[in-house]
């Protein structure tokens, strides 16, 4: 870069020794040439010559510049990412359904991100899918076992890939079901069949007025005691 050409990047410097983290628009001024010029740069997409090339890189390393998580995922080809929200991640149900999502997609090269939606206020649902939907995921898994879950996976826009996994099948989005009901009911008829006199189910909030495992559970009872 000429005598002439460096005032402009040297006051650029000295602007941005401010916190405000330089932008994509930053490096653009300091390298001296477009916007779509540094994008171009970033993610692959085009060609660009040595000399355009070597003063963006230049600009971005003098500047400190960090490209957004977009400008990586097109450099890389793909998202590498998959979101999780759910309502909970400490329940043993919780906790093993997310297990058995991470484990599966780092077999398959991604890495899991999850977001944690304590109710199903507006304002807590906004800010848990507005986090998620900030990174650049490839697809999202919503954990619809209770009302905050349900209200997220409501908010989540259709041109995200979006998996709910749940008891309930419900249309209009693509589910991995738990067959709560089958798995309630097996369990009681075991305990049953060791002798107890009865079995009680105490449950979480449900997300509707009575879940599969409750469903399964009463089921079984009422089996039982007609055939005594």
């Amino acid at each position: 870069m000429n005598a002439a050409g460096s005032a402009p990047y040297t006051q650029l410097l000295m602007a941005l020794s401010s916190p405000r983290p330089p932008v994509i628009a930053d490096v653009a001024r300091a390298a001296g040439v477009s916007v779509p010029t540094v994008s171009r740069v970033l993610t692959g997409a085009a060609k660009v010559s040595d000399e355009k090339r070597g003063r963006v890189m230049k600009a971005i390393e003098e500047l400190g510049f960090v490209p957004s998580a977009a400008a990586r995922t097109l450099s890389w080809g793909r998202p590498q990412l998959i979101g999780v929200i759910a309502g909970n991640t400490s329940r043993y149900g919780y906790a093993e359904t997310i297990r058995g999502i991470e484990e599966s997609s780092r077999a398959s090269g991604f890495t899991v991100i999850i977001t944690v939606v304590e109710s199903p206020e507006d304002d807590e649902v906004d800010r848990a899918v507005s986090s998620v939907l900030g990174q650049s995921i490839a697809g999202l898994v919503v954990l619809k076992f209770d009302p905050p879950g349900v209200a997220a996976l409501h908010r989540i826009p259709a041109t995200i890939p979006t998996v709910a996994v749940s008891g309930v099948r419900e249309r209009g989005v693509p589910q991995a079901v738990i067959n709560e009901s089958a798995a309630a009911k097996e369990v009681v008829e075991y305990l049953l069949g060791l002798g107890h006199a009865t079995v009680h189910h105490v449950r979480i909030p449900p997300s509707r007025k009575e879940d599969g495992r409750t469903t399964g559970w009463r089921r079984a009872l009422i089996e039982h005691r007609s055939e005594e």
